[in-house]
């Protein structure tokens, strides 16, 4: 007896369109499979790799992905001296705050132009984030945000509620006195115990000879 074809309405709907780049992006195993799940599901990872690893994972990571870098301390840093100079504040003081005493009257000012400079920075992570390309973003050097109090600045990205763009991943380096999803000592603000990931190194080095789906940046 002939099989009655299936109503149009009932067929087999095409994946997405990211969910069929995952063969081709997890290619790396089961840890490649994950990042190729983070890009499609545009989640947030911190990815803890050992620290004298940490510019070969970023080559991985932009050559197997074409993840676009945001070096946190860069931006920082960018920031402060706009600061800075807008308020005729040479950057020798600045530096010379930043080896003061805590709760010294440098430090307090210090911790001041930190704060008018967040928004900057918070700024730059949003518009590249909710930036319309399908590639990862991957945020680097992020220890200033332990030391000056703004690690929190993460949360936002790392909240299962917040509609991201592109999947956003955290460079987490590993020391022997910080293992884990932990920068200077202090616990990142994951919403989940999942969003951590250890890369190990022979997944580095294989990562980093792979060429990149699409073309990744620096900012």
């Amino acid at each position: 007896r002939p099989r009655r074809p299936v109503p149009s309405a009932f067929a087999p709907r095409p994946p997405p369109k990211d969910a069929q780049m995952l063969p081709v992006l997890g290619a790396g195993g089961r840890r490649g499979l994950r990042l190729a799940e983070s890009v499609a599901n545009r989640s947030f990872l911190a990815l803890g790799v050992d620290a004298f690893r940490a510019d070969r994972a970023v080559d991985a990571l932009t050559s197997r992905f074409g993840a676009q870098v945001v070096d946190l301390t860069g931006t920082l840093m960018l920031a402060m001296k706009e600061q800075a100079s807008a308020v005729g504040l040479g950057w020798d003081a600045v530096r010379a705050a930043d080896a003061a005493s805590p709760g010294s009257r440098e430090a307090q000012g210090l911790a001041m132009l930190v704060r008018r400079a967040m928004p900057s920075v918070e700024a730059l992570l949003s518009d590249t984030i909710n930036a319309d390309r399908p590639t990862p973003v991957l945020l680097t050097e992020a220890a200033p945000l332990t030391r000056y109090e703004h690690l929190g600045v993460l949360a936002h990205w790392s909240d299962l509620t917040t509609h991201r763009r592109r999947a956003v991943w955290l460079l987490v380096p590993q020391l022997l006195v910080n293992t884990g999803p932990v920068i200077d000592g202090r616990p990142l603000p994951l919403a989940a115990p999942g969003q951590f990931m250890r890369l190990d190194n022979d997944w580095i080095n294989a990562g980093a000879a792979v060429p990149a789906p699409a073309e990744g940046a620096r900012s």
